[in-house]
């Protein structure tokens, strides 16, 4: 009967940091919500990257706006500017440059293109390529 009073092996593998945590004075329920939150922060972190480099695939790694390559120099650019009530939905985030990211502003996007100069087929181009991303 000495086997009765023998302290059962751990059944579950990798959860020393639990041990430690609530050794360490944490309650379960706060490292398990920790836990989640962290593993909810990586799967974020996951998609937006992910996203990222659909983004940049789809756009073949071109500012919207110019047309440039801008592959490690982009910034997220709302094609409806937040301060009209654009959302920060995909169909409304395009890769800009940092250049026409600030100089745009909240100026109309088709207009900033002409006063930059851009060609009206670039501009054709960009509204069919826009309409295809939308309907992702």
């Amino acid at each position: 009967m000495a086997s009765q009073n023998k302290k059962p092996e751990r059944c579950t593998p990798g959860i020393a940091w639990l041990d430690t945590a609530i050794a360490g004075g944490r309650t379960f329920e706060e490292v398990a919500k920790a836990q989640v939150e962290a593993r909810v922060a990586a799967e974020k972190r996951a998609q937006r990257d992910l996203l990222k480099c659909v983004t940049l695939e789809f756009w073949s790694g071109m500012c919207f706006y110019c047309g440039e390559l801008c592959e490690s120099n982009w910034t997220w650019e709302h094609f409806i500017p937040k301060s009209h009530d654009g959302s920060d939905s995909v169909a409304n985030c395009l890769p800009a440059c940092s250049v026409c990211n600030s100089d745009r502003r909240s100026t109309d996007p088709w207009e900033y293109m002409k006063n930059k100069g851009a060609s009206a087929e670039f501009i054709a181009a960009r509204k069919s390529k826009l309409r295809e991303w939308q309907g992702l």
